[in-house]
Parts: structure tokens; C-alpha cells; sequence
């Protein structure tokens, strides 16, 4: 049963609340960069352990640490409150917190040039658990932040963890979580594979030094396509297959990783009366290179491949182009060709102050089929930023952005938002 909005809030709050009275909190005591952590998170064995454990966007040790009497369960409870004020010129997105190339209204009407939006619902809450630290470790990691309508929260992560084997809601193993820029936007660069999904996977790293990782998943299928009078949406029956291999140097500070996903996406020939599986594949390049140690590094991920429309983030959920219908045979669907990528700087001023710029684009190929005159095209993504650490609780920042969209008949809008923020972690 679906719970109403505020039991929602409710269950969460007493959740984290039963938990922080049942299990004995660390001393917290101040390390020589100001941030506040326990005395367990002093252990190299534990922090490395819920770093493990956790996606790559919460992987510092969070402020609270908590622990069972035999010491075999450790519990870290963190999160942030991020608000946000925007103001959008061109033809402006009414989404305060994701700036969506795909969303930008081509044809916007007279007199909405402009558009002011503050908010609050990047705003997060994360819990991550560690059973039997070491080889047999079991862990859990369960995130929600507050983009659903009217700030109802919104699973972000939920997974379990054991030797290698991980099953649960995380972002798809075809996508480098470590290369996202930092951003304000919510959302990042239109063409980043940062789709998340339910799925099994399994990872392991080898190498003297561990330099080298790979895995190997299988992940809910996500097939996006229109229906017409000749094809119809079916369920679908077979797993999208994701897989990576990845080299890193420089204490893993940089690293080169690429990956492939195979899909078959099912749809029903309605001119045959027949189910048909129409084959897509992708490939995937990227990133993160020290330029200058501790100050310049250069990050970038490019893909391609047929069908693969739907695990760029710009798209998942908001255009039906991973098939088109086929112009030469009617009741048949081709896998549309996509590519997209984006390269980026991060410079670090100081160990306080950092700043960031990045180029991003996307691009669907119609092939000969029968693409809707309104149907993405291409869009383009700029995003450049500074952020600084007013303490290790608060972070300012500010950050421009530019999006473009063009459809498949020529039609285009863009816009343009200038945004600030200030976070709280704790």
C-alpha cells in the first residue's frame, strides 16, 4: 500500500530516530581539516569500508557514526540541505532543480522570456551500513532526496552489498558514477549515462595494486518506443546486459574505464501479429586524468550505439526513441543510432575554493525511419561553476548554464540559467 504524504515523512524521521537511540554514537572529536567525524571513522579499514559501500556522489565518511555493541555493525547517517535560486532567460524550463535540454519549450509562448525559481528539493538523506567489516563484509546503502512533486521524497539509491555481488536500485553499471561534474543542476550534462535503474551485478578488482576492476550486470530493461497502427508496446522479457573493465593509476585518482551494454527490446508487429526483438548495443569511453597533481584534472565520457536512447539521462523518461518504425517495412522497428559526450576541467584554487567547466552533446540519427517531425534531435549542454567551502558544514556556490534543443524538422529553442546555492552536510 502506498503510504500518503506525511506518514512518508513520518516513517523516515522515526526510522533514523529509533536507530540513532538504539545504537551508541562514537565521541566526536575535530581532525586537523576541521571535520568532525568518530573515533571508528578514524580506522582506515572502516572509512575505506563505507567509502566501498557507498555510490561515488556520497563516498566521504558522514559526520554520524554509529555502532552495535559488539562492534560489528557500524551505521553512518548523513545527508544535505541544498537551497537553490534560479533565474531562467530564453525559453525557460519549469523544473527549479534539473535542467533538462529535452524539456526546453520550442515555441514558448510571447511575454515568458524569464523565469524566477527557488527551491530546496535536491535536499538528501542517506543511510550507509556495514555488517562484519572485512572480507565477509555484508553492506546497505539507502538514499532519498525530495525531487518528487511537492517534495515528496524520492528513493535515489537502495541496494545491498556481499563479496562482489550487489542487488538492488543504483545507477546503471554501464555509467561511470565518478565522472559527473560538480554542478548545482541536479540533473548534470544531457549526455551523461547516469540513469538509475534496478538491477544484480557482480565487481572485482585485481592487479598488484588493485588497479584494475571489471564487472558484469543484468538491469531492468528500459526499452522506449512509440506505438501506431502498425506496432504495438509490449512487456518486456529480457534483461538489458551491461558490462566494464577499468585501469587507474595515481592512487586511483585517474582512471580510464570502458563499457558495453547489449539489449533486446521486445515490440509487437501488429501487420504479422507477432512479437519481434529488435538487437541494440552500446559502447562507452571515460575518464578522470590528473593534469596538475591536486589542481587541474580533465574528465570526459563519450558513447555510442543502436537503441541506447533511453540510458542518456536528457532522455530516460522524456522521448520514446530508442526504436523508430521502420520506413520500408511496415509492423518493423530499427534501433535508432545515438551518440553523445562531454568533456570537462575541474580546477582546484585552493583546498576551499574550486571551479569547473564542461561542454556536453547528444545526437539521434532518424536511419531511414519514420521519426516524428518533433522528435529530439540533438541538444547541447554548457555548465561552468565555482564553489566554495565556507566551512566543512557549508558550501556556496555559483553556476551558469546554457541548453539548446533541435528537433528532427529544424525547430529549436534554447536557455540560458544563471543559479546560486548553499549546502549544509552533515
Amino acid at each position: 500500500m502506498k503510504l500518503p504524504f506525511i506518514s512518508t515523512h513520518r516513517l523516515l524521521i522515526a526510522s533514523l530516530s529509533s536507530l540513532a537511540i538504539s545504537l551508541p554514537a562514537f565521541a566526536h572529536k575535530q581532525d586537523g581539516h576541521g571535520i568532525h567525524h568518530s573515533e571508528m571513522a578514524d580506522h582506515e579499514e572502516i572509512g575505506e569500508a563505507l567509502a566501498h559501500n557507498a555510490p561515488a556522489e556520497f563516498a566521504n565518511p558522514p559526520h554520524f557514526i554509529f555502532k552495535s555493541h559488539n562492534q560489528k555493525f557500524v551505521i553512518g547517517l548523513g545527508g544535505f540541505v541544498k537551497a537553490t535560486a534560479s533565474f531562467d532567460f530564453g525559453s525557460p524550463t519549469d523544473n527549479p532543480t534539473d535542467f533538462l535540454v529535452s524539456d526546453i519549450p520550442v515555441g514558448q509562448a510571447k511575454g515568458n522570456g524569464g523565469k524566477m525559481q527557488f527551491s530546496a528539493q535536491s535536499s538528501a538523506l542517506f543511510a550507509n551500513a556495514i555488517f562484519n567489516p572485512g572480507k565477509n563484509q555484508v553492506g546497505a546503502f539507502i538514499g532519498f532526496d525530495f525531487r518528487g512533486g511537492n517534495y515528496v521524497p524520492v528513493l535515489q539509491y537502495g541496494f545491498v552489498k556481499y563479496r562482489g555481488f550487489q542487488a538492488g536500485y543504483d545507477i546503471t553499471l554501464f555509467a561511470d558514477d565518478a565522472v559527473a561534474p560538480p554542478s548545482i543542476d541536479a540533473q548534470g550534462p544531457n549526455s551523461y549515462l547516469g540513469i538509475t535503474t534496478p538491477g544484480v551485478r557482480f565487481t572485482t578488482s585485481f592487479g598488484k595494486q588493485k588497479q584494475w576492476s571489471a564487472g558484469v550486470g543484468l538491469e531492468m530493461p528500459q526499452a522506449a518506443y512509440p506505438a501506431d497502427d502498425a506496432v504495438a508496446v509490449v512487456n518486456q522479457r529480457i534483461p538489458d546486459i551491461p558490462a566494464f573493465i577499468r585501469y587507474s593509476w595515481n592512487e586511483s585518482s585517474s582512471w580510464l574505464r570502458l563499457a558495453a551494454i547489449l539489449r533486446n527490446m521486445t515490440y509487437r508487429d501488429l501487420v504479422k501479429e507477432t512479437n519481434r526483438t529488435s538487437t541494440g548495443w552500446g559502447l562507452a569511453l571515460s575518464g578522470n586524468v590528473g593534469i596538475i597533481p591536486d589542481k587541474l584534472s580533465f574528465i570526459f565520457q563519450g558513447a555510442y550505439g543502436h537503441g541506447i536512447s533511453s540510458y542518456f539521462q536528457d532522455l530516460n523518461g522524456a522521448v520514446e526513441e530508442d526504436l523508430f518504425a521502420s520506413a520500408d517495412h511496415p509492423g518493423k522497428m530499427k534501433a535508432a543510432p545515438a551518440w553523445g559526450g562531454f568533456a570537462g576541467f575541474q580546477y582546484n584554487f585552493s583546498s576551499k575554493c574550486y571551479a569547473s567547466a564542461s561542454y556536453s552533446h547528444l545526437r539521434i540519427y532518424d536511419n531511414k525511419t519514420m521519426a516524428a517531425a518533433d522528435d529530439y534531435r540533438y541538444g547541447q549542454y554548457i555548465l561552468a561553476n565555482v564553489f566554495y567551502d565556507i566551512n566543512s558544514y557549508l558550501t556556496w556556490g555559483v553556476e551558469y548554464i546554457y541548453g539548446r534543443k533541435m528537433n528532427m524538422n529544424g525547430a529549436n529553442a534554447h536557455d540560458n540559467r544563471l543559479q546560486t546555492m548553499l549546502q549544509f552536510s552533515f
